[in-house]
């Protein structure tokens, strides 16, 4: 009898392991039943600052042997999912609560990363005017081509933590990122990741030319 209870207790434990998480499990809740976590080096997503150096953490030691590794900031906060399985995709949490969003096939850094230590200053105008740049030269000039100086000041929202309002920026480039990604392939872009990113913005903003490039 006590090697049955024990034959069912290692298969459970198993099969438990074995199950892949889905939209609106809880990251610590799941980070915690990891008896021994093992932490990797993770490939280098995202240009942002808040994303630099951030580690992959699964349940064996070799990561290509776990269902899925955890992804968590340079701090070990954690961010989301990859499921290292076929079908792969990532799942984030997006709300900065823990809980699993929905799939994803593309990376993007979670707005609450940036947002949480930049300055909310409703005054500085200055992603605003720089998004309104790129609208005007994107959407309105006959080349339709950005000038390198525009590059340049928007991508210094991604590494100058001075700036204020650098999540603005940062739930700008996941949009643009993942529709120019989906576009190269031919594919559309999904709805349901990119509406949620369009209204975050929307909320936040009160630009026209920004509201504009989402009707």
């Amino acid at each position: 009898m006590k090697h049955l209870l024990l034959l069912l207790t290692i298969f459970t434990t198993l099969y438990t392991n074995a199950q892949s998480l889905k939209q609106g499990d809880n990251l610590k809740t799941e980070f915690k039943k990891i008896a021994k976590p093992y932490y990797f080096a993770a490939p280098s997503f995202t240009g942002w600052i808040e994303g630099a150096n951030m580690l992959l953490i699964g349940d064996k030691p070799n990561p290509n042997e776990c269902d899925f590794v955890f992804i968590a900031l340079q701090d070990t906060t954690l961010i989301g999912i990859f499921t290292t399985k076929s079908p792969n995709g990532f799942m984030f949490d997006t709300e900065g609560n823990s809980i699993l969003s929905n799939t994803s096939e593309f990376f993007y850094l979670p707005a609450w990363t940036v947002k949480n230590k930049t300055k909310i200053v409703a005054t500085d105008k200055t992603i605003l005017t720089v998004l309104d740049k790129m609208y005007e030269q994107t959407m309105q000039a006959n080349d339709g081509q950005l000038d390198e100086k525009i590059i340049r000041k928007f991508q210094q929202f991604q590494t100058d933590t001075t700036l204020a309002n650098r999540h603005l920026a940062l739930l700008f480039d996941n949009y643009q990122t993942i529709i120019t990604e989906t576009a190269a392939k031919g594919e559309k872009a999904p709805a349901d990741i990119c509406v949620p990113l369009m209204k975050s913005l929307a909320g936040e903003c009160v630009s026209p030319a920004i509201l504009s490039m989402f009707k």
